[in-house]
């Protein structure tokens, strides 16, 4: 195990001190590049084209620092701004392609170090087998952003594929099958990252201005929990490093787990374009060694412009 140059102690000599770590960086460049390019293709466009929808969520997170001891596990405040802008172009009676552009910032208030800022953009095909409005419909869709962060080590880019099957059961009811494929390229490799998800989501509306949805999710893949030092974490992690991202230092390993979630989400409109989100999410961990829960519970704001 080999200190990684996260903590105040161990941080890179070639960064000034007290300078932020978006400053000079490539993938804040990229990001930028990225976000300049969305947006003089939306100025081009009709103002009917592209409209953006932005979503902005507070979560809190009963153990953002994926730790397995109790005392060690810290919960924080999350708060995500998230814009998509998309056009959808039919090909055919049943076919159609999305295009997309994303932008998102994602803001800890306790956790500076986990600061984030994203851009890029997204394509779908999407495929109907049949007129039938209960019709079985397939989309298959591409997407990568280059991502930035107030810790240098977080920043690179994201991709990430995804399969989506979706069906409408009655008038009311809709299920959807998603299985996703995703990769993260970080400065470090300890927040390299690839994993696959699958998830299966039953929405039901309750009245003409609300709905229910109801989702289990599996994920399998790399993530990142924090501990003391610990030898049986250091004989299943793929790398680890001491960091101070939650406070004191701890260790960090990168490891290969398994997550069952569930999660239950009440969404009601509260004007002609924006709606207001409740949810909550619980999820469990495991890994050999490595076994944590966490507890989510969020309130979103939606606004189509």
């Amino acid at each position: 195990m080999r200190p990684e140059c996260h903590t105040q102690e161990t941080r890179d000599r070639s960064r000034p001190a007290g300078n932020s770590d978006l400053t000079g960086c490539r993938p804040v460049h990229r990001v930028a590049i990225t976000g300049l390019v969305a947006f003089v293709l939306a100025a081009t466009l009709p103002a009917a084209d592209w409209a953006p929808n932005l979503t902005v969520t507070a979560t809190w997170d009963s153990n953002a620092s994926n730790a397995r001891s109790e005392i060690a596990q810290t919960d924080g405040l999350e708060v995500q701004a998230d814009t998509l802008a998309s056009e959808r172009f039919e090909l055919g009676p049943q076919d159609a392609v999305q295009g997309t552009v994303h932008l998102n910032a994602t803001w800890w208030p306790q956790f500076d170090r986990l600061n984030t800022a994203a851009a890029g953009a997204r394509g779908e095909w999407r495929h109907r087998f049949g007129a039938d409005p209960f019709a079985l419909e397939l989309a298959v869709g591409v997407g990568a952003d280059a991502v930035a962060a107030r810790d240098w080590a977080r920043q690179g880019a994201a991709t990430e594929l995804v399969f989506r099957f979706e069906k409408q059961l009655t008038e009311v009811a809709r299920v959807t099958l998603r299985q996703a494929f995703t990769r993260q390229y970080a400065d470090r490799d300890l927040y390299d990252a690839q994993a696959a998800g699958t998830s299966l989501e039953l929405a039901r509306e309750l009245t003409d201005v609300a709905r229910l949805v109801l989702g289990v999710d599996w994920r399998s893949g790399d993530l990142v929990s924090h501990s003391q030092p610990r030898e049986d974490f250091d004989a299943v992690a793929r790398t680890s490093a001491v960091v101070d991202t939650f406070g004191p230092p701890v260790i960090a390993y990168a490891v290969d787990a398994r997550t069952l979630g569930w999660r239950a989400a009440v969404i009601r409109a509260v004007a002609a374009s924006s709606a207001v989100v409740v949810a909550y999410e619980y999820r469990a961990t495991t890994g050999g060694p490595v076994r944590f829960p966490n507890h989510r519970a969020s309130l979103a704001i939606v606004h189509q412009f």
